[in-house]
């Protein structure tokens, strides 16, 4: 099962490299803008806010991935049928619940590399991605915790 963000930012070029990690034991392969060999063209807003998110996921969680945001990911089909029915979030928040529950239940995450161009036509409204996404890390942090329940553990 794969998926990817509908403005093309990331080059589909990537595709059968993503296949490929799924045939290569991992359960769950994403796209990944800060891998060392990625090509990425983005406005410095956009870099600083991605890199200060992504810095608060490894300090909260400590995952085994370094960009949650990638828009560009596949995972086995065992893996979707497990973790997909999860996730509660229903906005821009879903793909790093979804990357948060794989890796917080031992799914094998494999990053691979791509040539990723920013849409400058982007329909995100950042500020309120940016609310959502800090409460979404709140529920799941106080869920791994056992503080709120255990709905985020399936």
């Amino acid at each position: 099962v794969a998926y990817m963000d509908v403005d093309l930012s990331t080059e589909l070029e990537a595709l059968p490299r993503l296949l490929t990690a799924l045939e290569g034991g991992a359960q769950v392969a994403i796209g990944s803008r800060f891998h060392p060999t990625s090509r990425v063209r983005r406005s410095l807003r956009r870099e600083a806010l991605s890199r200060g998110y992504n810095l608060l996921i490894r300090a909260l969680f400590w995952p085994p991935f370094r960009d949650a945001q990638c828009g560009f990911k596949a995972l086995r089909r065992e893996a979707a049928q497990a973790l997909i029915p999860l996730v509660k979030d229903q906005n821009w928040f879903f793909d790093t619940e979804l990357l948060l529950l794989a890796a917080h239940r031992g799914y094998a995450i494999r990053e691979i590399p791509v040539a990723w161009n920013e849409d400058p036509d982007s329909r995100v409204k950042i500020w309120k991605t940016v609310s959502q996404d800090l409460r979404g890390l709140l529920r799941l942090r106080l869920a791994f915790w056992g503080i709120s329940g255990r709905e985020a553990h399936g």
